[in-house]
């Protein structure tokens, strides 16, 4: 009997050992994927992505940003807010001239975002500044009026990210600073911008 104790402790030691190093195993591949998640991470810095409404207030944008750190990302964008083309007309010493006209206004934007959170979710907030430019082009049988007008705004929001592989999608809740105030829109205004992209 004392016999059978003997290889019964042996047993119990040797299956211990067998489980603590198969626990020690997991551990380290567990930490083996979480460091190669975060290096892929850090190896993804650079961000595209298109946006529909937000920063440029009607139509949408393109943006590119660079993650300078986990936190904090810069980036800049060229938006299309409007474009319109036609028949005009005008007076030319006492004579109807009828020509076309083009008019388009577009922004161009900078600004930075603070990430929040981990993984797949996190919330941002974000702020930037905007260039409205307004170029409107009459061209007429023997001439072409050129005319352009800028304004610098400001903007700012927060925002939800989500992130699936290197695609992302984002929704953010803005408030944008608009070039000038109109029957329909005031001069500051809550808007909504969302976005997908890829990172690289």
């Amino acid at each position: 009997m004392t016999k059978h104790l003997i290889d019964f402790r042996k047993f119990y030691v040797a299956l211990s050992l067998v489980l603590i190093i198969h626990n020690l195993n997991a551990q380290d591949t567990t930490d083996i994927k979480r460091s190669q998640y975060v290096i892929g991470d850090d190896i993804r810095k650079q961000y595209v992505h298109l946006e529909l409404g937000g920063r440029t207030f009607l139509m949408g944008s393109f943006n590119y940003e660079y993650l300078i750190s986990e936190q904090f990302a810069i980036g800049c964008g060229l938006g299309i807010i409007n474009f319109q083309r036609g028949e005009i007309s005008r007076n030319n010493n006492g004579a109807t001239e009828t020509g076309k006209y083009l008019d388009i206004s577009t922004s161009q934007m900078i600004y930075g975002n603070y990430f929040i959170g981990k993984d797949n979710h996190k919330l941002y907030f974000t702020v930037g500044i905007s260039n409205f430019l307004f170029t409107n082009r009459n061209t007429y049988v023997k001439e072409t009026e050129i005319s352009w007008e800028t304004e610098l705004e400001f903007n700012t929001g927060i925002g939800y990210q989500f992130t699936s592989n290197k695609i992302y999608f984002r929704f953010t809740g803005y408030l944008i600073s608009l070039a000038e105030s109109t029957e329909w829109f005031p001069k500051y205004l809550p808007w909504v911008g969302i976005s997908t992209g890829i990172k690289f």
